[in-house]
């Protein structure tokens, strides 16, 4: 599977008005609330082509379709993307993580990805119909707040274990949030259907 800096590439290719973690973070935030959507607009990228390719593209799972086109490949690499994290985040084992710089990356870096990816999940919670707090349990509501703070912290500038393991706080902490709003909605979502 690509890593973070080829998903930033592709994205980069395609003129995409995003970087790769806010991207990846605006998927997350959709597919919470909406485990089944092959939303084609969670990257609002510049030019019209590659985004018609790319909602047909994530529409009909096809990774050949377009091989001719000059998007293509890049196109079939992010409807796989879409549909790998549809799959995770559907995975009860919680095989997940945020799309993130690789742990050799300077610290700075990736905390600025991390506050990214939350900006981008927030923004997905929104685009997936998530208006207020309100329809939230507490502990849901409490992890949005959290996931609201973190996008807005400053940069770090000091590298060291501290540094370290207080990103790694965090990731986990992304981690565990995403599937308790994912677990949440999912109870909700049943519990509607039944009443």
């Amino acid at each position: 599977m690509p890593d973070y800096d080829d998903y930033q590439r592709i994205l980069s290719d395609l003129n995409a008005t995003v970087e790769c973690a806010e991207a990846h973070g605006i998927l997350c935030g959709i597919l919470s609330l909406d485990p089944d959507s092959h939303s084609s607009d969670w990257l609002g990228l510049d030019e019209e082509p590659p985004r018609q390719l790319f909602a047909q593209c994530l529409a009909e799972g096809e990774q050949t379709q377009y091989a001719d086109s000059t998007h293509g490949a890049a196109i079939a690499q992010l409807a796989s993307l879409h549909r790998d994290t549809r799959t995770q985040l559907n995975d009860m084992n919680y095989h997940f993580s945020p799309l993130l710089p690789a742990d050799e990356d300077p610290i700075t870096s990736r905390t600025q990805a991390l506050y990214l990816w939350c900006q981008g999940f927030l923004f997905g919670l929104s685009v997936s119909g998530l208006k207020t707090l309100d329809a939230l349990s507490d502990v849901s509501r409490e992890i949005v707040e959290d996931f609201s703070a973190i996008a807005q912290l400053e940069e770090q500038h000091e590298n060291g274990e501290a540094e370290e393991s207080a990103y790694m706080e965090l990731v986990e902490y992304l981690r565990i949030g995403t599937f308790t709003l994912i677990d949440e909605h999912s109870k909700r979502s049943k519990n509607e259907t039944l009443h």
